[in-house]
């Protein structure tokens, strides 16, 4: 059975209440358990009744889509399982819900299976991947840019869900803009250091001297590319960070990503100001 029968949904999201919230908004009637609950990976299909069918029970039926989930073991399919109801929803569409990816050291220590395997599965197979995160806590956690790494090849299926963006205030926005200027500031520094490098002997020294002299370097890149100085980082904080990395592993400037933060910044953000100002506009 392939899963294009049915569309296929799969949603990932830091925070168990985004797609309790979401998912009772599309009113499909289903019941979903609180936050530490979410340890598990969930299909919501249609049925003729209300069901829960295990992982092991389901990965082995014939006419399940799911066998393939059989190669990661007893493990994974122990933190697997298949709801089913009678809905006109899911008559047209089937929900494959993950796990809460959250921070810590327990969320990585407590998978015993492998969790970004099974995502990148599941993102083979489904028609549309949903990525919910709350407007007000846009920190991407480790295990968050594992999935979101996993999903590579499949950017055209990708949607990023912001739950209750319109309840964002001005001061919030103010905040998303210091982010997003600091980001491109960011881009500018590491693409400039990069380019610094030699290409083949002397890397360790080079680096070294570039750390030491990164306040110097910081002056350059203002004056290149007519930058404020008010937006870059503390000089002593960035040279303590850098000392944990290869420059020369740094990636080089993408023009257009740096041209979309700038039309953001000039036009996104400001026709949503006027749209605080005026809530009837």
């Amino acid at each position: 059975m392939e899963l294009d029968i049915v569309p296929f949904d799969s949603c990932s999201k830091e925070y168990q209440n985004l797609y309790e919230e979401w998912f009772n908004y599309a009113d499909a009637g289903a019941h979903i358990g609180p936050e530490p609950t979410t340890d598990r990976f969930v299909v919501v299909m249609s049925g003729p009744d209300e069901r829960s069918i295990p992982g092991n029970t389901i990965a082995v039926q014939a006419d399940m889509p799911f066998s393939g989930l059989t190669t990661f073991g007893t493990s994974f399919l122990s933190k697997f399982e298949c709801s089913q109801m009678p809905h006109p929803l899911l008559e047209h569409i089937t929900f494959v819900d993950s796990p809460g990816v959250l921070s810590g050291e327990k969320q990585r220590t407590h998978r015993q299976y492998d969790f970004t395997g099974v995502t990148s599965w599941f993102a083979a197979k489904c028609d549309l991947i949903l990525l919910l995160f709350d407007p007000h806590k846009l920190d991407v956690s480790d295990e968050f840019k594992r999935v979101i790494s996993s999903l590579r090849g499949h950017d055209d299926k990708i949607r990023v869900v912001l739950n209750k963006a319109d309840q964002v205030d001005t001061q919030q926005i103010n905040e998303f803009v210091k982010r997003a200027r600091a980001a491109k500031i960011h881009a500018y520094i590491i693409s400039h250091l990069k380019k610094q490098m030699p290409a083949m002997i002397g890397k360790a020294k080079a680096q070294q001297k570039l750390i030491d002299n990164l306040d110097t370097e910081f002056v350059k890149i203002q004056k290149e590319f007519h930058l404020p100085p008010g937006d870059f980082p503390n000089v002593e904080h960035f040279k303590e960070t850098l000392s944990g990395y290869n420059i020369d592993k740094f990636e080089k400037l993408n023009k257009k990503m740096i041209q979309t933060v700038d039309d953001m910044l000039a036009y996104d953000v400001p026709n949503l100001l006027k749209t605080f100002r005026n809530p009837y506009g």
